[in-house]
């Protein structure tokens, strides 16, 4: 029974500590346009009122920041 609530105290902080991780990601990177948030990888080509081109450029183990995809199709 012991056991039990040491398990039970270690799953209640584990969860605590993963949602205060959630909660401290900043709001303002969620959903930001990549070419403002990560300028090194991503460079507009064109762009009109109805279509954009971007360029995207990543080294072998490079990682992106956090950004948005808006609706929309990808060709690689």
């Amino acid at each position: 029974m012991k056991n039990l609530k040491k398990l039970v105290v270690k799953s209640g902080i584990t969860t605590t500590v993963l949602l205060v991780m959630l909660l401290s990601i900043p709001v303002e990177a969620l959903g930001q346009d990549p070419t403002v948030v990560d300028a090194k990888h991503y460079t507009v080509e064109f762009e009109n009122d109805q279509v954009r081109v971007l360029r995207i450029s990543y080294a072998p183990g490079e990682e992106s920041v956090m950004h948005e995809h808006p609706n929309g199709v990808a060709i690689f």
